[in-house]
């Protein structure tokens, strides 16, 4: 006798069918941006694409623990924090490193701002901190762009 023929319309009989669990989208999301967040090696700019993923891996992972019934991937959403969290520390820790360790020894590290004349008339042209450097062994990251707005020149 077939299960299938004695059956009456409101019964339903279990054929192999498992329960339905949707992949949280905090997970898909946390791990395309731990993956984008590889970028974040190469310029501290993209240090916000891992961060987010932390982030959005962590609320993944709490709402399947919250709904487990309803809710899956907590495997990725591991992997997405753990890869999220390694790639925040490294990120952040060379370039950290490299502005530790980029001033040669016996010099002093100086913004360009400081050695720029005060806009007043009564100033001085050369500033009290340019003048305190005189003579010391100083370091200046970067490159001078000439300002449109003024070039330090006095005609006359």
């Amino acid at each position: 006798m077939n299960p299938m023929t004695s059956m009456r319309p409101d019964e339903s009989v279990d054929v192999g069918v498992h329960d339905y669990r949707a992949i949280s989208k905090a997970v898909v999301f946390a791990l395309v941006l731990s993956l984008a967040g590889v970028a974040a090696l190469l310029s501290a700019l993209f240090l916000v694409l891992p961060a987010f993923g932390l982030l959005s891996g962590l609320i993944g992972v709490f709402q399947i623990r919250r709904y487990p019934t309803e809710l899956t991937g907590l495997k990725p959403g591991y992997f997405a924090v753990g890869l999220s969290g390694l790639l925040l520390v490294v990120g952040s820790g060379l370039p950290a490193y490299e502005y530790a360790t980029e001033v040669p020894e016996n010099a002093q590290r100086v913004a360009f701002w400081e050695l720029q004349a005060d806009d007043r008339p009564a100033q001085p042209r050369i500033p009290l901190t340019a003048l305190q450097l005189d003579g010391q062994r100083i370091f200046i990251k970067g490159y001078v762009h000439p300002s449109v707005q003024k070039c330090g020149f006095v005609d006359g």
